[in-house]
């Protein structure tokens, strides 16, 4: 029996790779997220139409202006509106933040690096974009420094690149959310009476429901979905 097992299960391997360094610290990170925390995932679609429109028009003069910088300047007007959503859990008491930090999550050499842009809130989508920038090329060279890792207070993921429309993005400790952003794709939708091909863009917001509920979650997700249809919503 034990024979017939073994055909059955036979397998070889073709690399054992060493859990350390860099893939060691997401390893115990990732882990100690979701054993430390009441992971929730709300999803919504959002037409991306105008979020289009607002990305061309602010390319005209010949600056290639990122989704990611938009998403950034949007998600930092929204946590301004809700403050609760910008908080950690800090030696057991929920601590709301009065800075805004957004982290952007990108690939580097195969590992997850979480570069952090500052007080987005405070600056214009140029000028989050050039920063953004910066950072990529510091991922590139290899040159990010611990100060440009720390501190966040929100993250953001974007897998839209790999066609993908939804996932569960994983809370990065200790923040408290993190929105996962899906590919603009056009699709069909409702209009009145009418179908009609339109742009839609994913959202999926994880937050740690042990100190945010899942009703100002979805306020503030529904504040995220607004202001990407209606881009003139960013102006406070």
């Amino acid at each position: 029996r034990i024979g017939d097992l073994n055909a059955m299960t036979d397998k070889e391997i073709r690399q054992t790779v060493p859990i350390t360094g860099v893939r060691r610290i997401i390893f115990d990170n990732m882990h100690a997220s979701l054993s430390q925390s009441a992971q929730l995932t709300l999803h919504t679609e959002a037409s991306a139409e105008a979020l289009v429109a607002l990305r061309q028009r602010l390319c005209r003069n010949g600056e290639k202006i990122s989704y990611n910088a938009i998403l950034i300047k949007t998600a930092a007007t929204a946590l301004a509106i809700h403050p609760g959503m910008n908080a950690s859990v800090v030696e057991g008491a929920m601590t709301v933040w009065r800075q805004i930090h957004i982290g952007l999550a990108m690939e580097a050499n195969d590992v997850l690096v979480v570069p952090v842009v500052r007080r987005p809130d405070t600056k214009t989508i140029g000028e989050i974009d050039r920063e953004i920038g910066e950072l990529v090329l510091k991922v590139r060279e290899n040159k990010l420094s611990p100060d440009d890792l720390v501190n966040g207070t929100f993250t953001i993921s974007n897998l839209g690149f790999g066609d993908v429309d939804y996932f569960t993005p994983i809370i990065r400790p200790p923040e408290s959310a993190i929105l996962g952003v899906g590919r603009i794709a056009r699709k069909p939708s409702v209009k009145g009476d009418s179908i009609v091909p339109e742009q839609r863009l994913g959202l999926s917001l994880t937050f740690d429901h042990r100190i945010i509920d899942g009703a100002p979650a979805a306020r503030f997700l529904k504040t995220l979905k607004d202001m990407i249809e209606d881009p003139l919503l960013l102006i406070r």
